[in-house]
């Protein structure tokens, strides 16, 4: 239950990989190192520095495998970050938060009390949503003070520092924890400018033991035929390696598709001089082949799907046309997925997982994305994304219900968890959809599915409502919002105004009535399902329809209980501006509005409602 309510990020997935692809031998060095020698007898924090592709991650891993073994004594919690995650959880400080706190607060199957006190009072708490950073820090040092107590030597390891969001915040806690606690941690990035002398360096860049490390890596992965060609290859290879295993692994793979020496010559010749050069190819490749709106549409998913995407779920978005919106029955890959898109740019893991194959790549699709506009290239941007997504989505269901279940993916899938497309496309139709209501940039094509997806009596809403109940039973609510309420509390959930607006524009004045005031179980009117998602625009979008801002229903009472229970300020804010009635909240939604407003009164003054006065009036004095 615990660690279901953590739902921390799975970094071990990133350690086994990297061990895995890790040349034998290489990244020895670094155990002979004086500066990691004085670091392991020390303390302290040790910054790993290099490009990209130089090797950082394979070099965390090798240290993390040498520490786990030094002593019983030792514990290494460790942490990844990687843009190439879409949920987010490996990209944010939380993550990392919530990643030690479930390696060093759930140690050999034992949950320290520190941990527990936090569970129970976010169960017990207004909502069941994660605790703030902030307490999820003081946990934390609970956890680490008491297990360096009891003499545990403790080392934090930290991947990819520059691939997180929240950089700063990272170094501050890092900073802080040294301050508080003898415990030594390990951080890899590129170029960080460290704020203090006093933190050891190790720099990748320009190191003669990474050029080594290329070499052995080289000599374990050319093998033709003739020595003489492998060793002329693995000379011109290393004369542009540049300190970049990942600018190496890129050719190696251009190499190995060489049917003969005369090709693989003509691969030398021709070797692009920088990984910004050889994902250029790569793209130009993917747009010229057969298969351009394939690989156009894969990436796109990959860089704005909100979870990792399985090979069968890949298979499936290949099978779906979008100008005759259909799905191909027979969904099954007939050729290999390098076929489709060039294997430098996009890999599947031994999990069945595909991704972009490096952080690296995502950066280049992302920076560049201006000159694919321009019609040259593929075009990227996260409103096109967000629109296919979308109708890929819509158009799964809605002709999953009019063929029957013909997509069928095997059931050993749920035994591994891993998730089908249906599943994907039941969670996040309607978040994609949003993305783009919320930038009043929804397309015709999209509101025209959700419209037709949307007919509560059709089939297709039906079985994607039973679905969704079922694949968020431990939400609050959920189930009431979907198995009861009306169309408009479902487009008021996702936060979908323009879909609202055409619902309410289609309903007579006494339906409107009625959809207004149903009040459901748990979140009671539309208007509490849109302020307990925080969607500002369709809440003030109800209000001004004539929504009854004070109406009381469901589990909550009132929608400004909805907002402040489910954490959004700005929600709540605008509801007391609107006039909602502070009288009728209970104490705790009061207590959490002195919380948010005491630093910043002067945002609320314009309340007209005199007992609001009063509680200016507490907060500034």
């Amino acid at each position: 239950e615990l660690q279901e309510w953590l739902n921390a990020p799975n970094c071990s997935i990133n350690y086994a990989t990297a061990l895995n692809k890790r040349a034998h031998g290489t990244g020895q060095w670094i155990f002979q190192d004086s500066t990691y020698l004085k670091w392991r007898e020390e303390g302290s924090i040790l910054w790993i520095q290099g490009q990209a592709g130089s090797g950082k991650t394979f070099l965390i891993t090798s240290i993390i495998k040498d520490l786990k073994k030094i002593t019983c004594s030792t514990i290494v919690a460790y942490h990844y970050f990687d843009t190439r995650d879409n949920s987010g959880a490996k990209t944010s400080f939380q993550g990392l938060l919530l990643s030690l706190l479930l390696q060093l607060g759930a140690q050999n199957q034992k949950i320290h009390s520190a941990l527990k006190k936090l569970h129970e009072l976010s169960k017990n708490g207004l909502s069941h949503s994660m605790p703030p950073n902030e307490d999820l820090i003081i946990t934390l040092q609970k956890i680490i003070e008491d297990l360096v107590q009891k003499e545990w030597h403790i080392h934090l390891i930290i991947d990819a520092l520059d691939e997180c969001k929240e950089m700063n915040e990272v170094w501050k806690f890092c900073v802080h924890i040294m301050e508080l606690h003898p415990i030594g941690i390990i951080i890899s990035s590129r170029n960080y400018q460290v704020k203090s002398s006093k933190y050891a360096t190790i720099s990748l860049w320009k190191n003669n033991r990474v050029d080594e490390d290329i070499a052995t890596f080289l000599d374990e992965q050319v093998s033709f035929r003739s020595a003489f060609l492998n060793t002329e290859v693995i000379s011109i290879l290393m004369g542009n390696a540049g300190g970049g295993f990942r600018y190496i692994d890129c050719q190696l793979q251009l190499l190995k598709r060489s049917a003969n020496a005369k090709r693989v010559h003509k691969v030398l010749a021709d070797l692009p001089s920088s990984l910004k050069e050889l994902y250029l190819q790569a793209i130009e490749k993917c747009a010229n082949s057969s298969y351009s709106e394939e690989a156009h549409h894969l990436l796109l998913w990959l860089l704005y799907s909100f979870e990792p995407l399985y090979m069968n779920q890949v298979a499936i978005i290949l099978s779906i046309d979008l100008d005759s919106r259909e799905v191909e029955s027979d969904a099954g890959m007939l050729i290999g997925l390098e076929e489709i898109i060039d294997t430098t740019l996009v890999t599947v893991d031994n999990k069945n997982i595909v991704q972009l194959s490096h952080a690296s790549v995502k950066e280049f699709l992302l920076e560049t994305n201006s000159s694919f506009q321009k019609g040259t290239l593929i075009n990227i941007n996260a409103q096109l994304a967000h629109e296919i997504i979308a109708q890929m989505c819509l158009i799964y269901l809605l002709k999953q219900n009019k063929y029957g279940n013909i997509w069928i993916e095997p059931d050993f899938l749920h035994r591994y968890d891993i998730k089908t497309f249906e599943q994907y496309a039941t969670q996040y139709w309607g978040e994609h959809s949003q993305y783009n209501d919320r930038n009043s940039v929804l397309s015709k094509n999209t509101l025209e599915l959700i419209e037709i997806f949307l007919k509560q009596t059709s089939n297709a809403y039906i079985n994607w409502r039973n679905n969704f109940v079922t694949s968020n039973e431990e939400t609050n609510g959920i189930q009431y919002i979907f198995s009861e309420g009306t169309t408009l509390h479902v487009t008021a959930w996702f936060g979908l105004e323009t879909s609202t607006q055409k619902v309410l524009a289609n309903t007579n004045t006494v339906s409107l009535n009625f959809f207004f005031n149903m009040v459901l179980i748990h979140f009671g009117t539309a208007l509490q399902a849109a302020a307990a998602g925080g969607h500002d625009d369709t809440v003030e979008f109800l209000v001004t329809q004539g929504a009854d801002i004070n109406a009381q229903g469901g589990d909550y009472g009132t929608a400004l209980e909805v907002a402040v229970t489910e954490g959004h300020k700005e929600t709540a804010e605008f509801l007391l501006q609107q006039g909602a009635d502070l009288n009728a909240q209970i104490p705790t939604v009061i207590s959490v509005l002195m919380r948010w407003f005491t630093n910043d009164p002067s945002s609320i003054l314009k309340v007209e409602d005199r007992s609001y006065y009063l509680f200016i009036s507490k907060i500034v004095h």
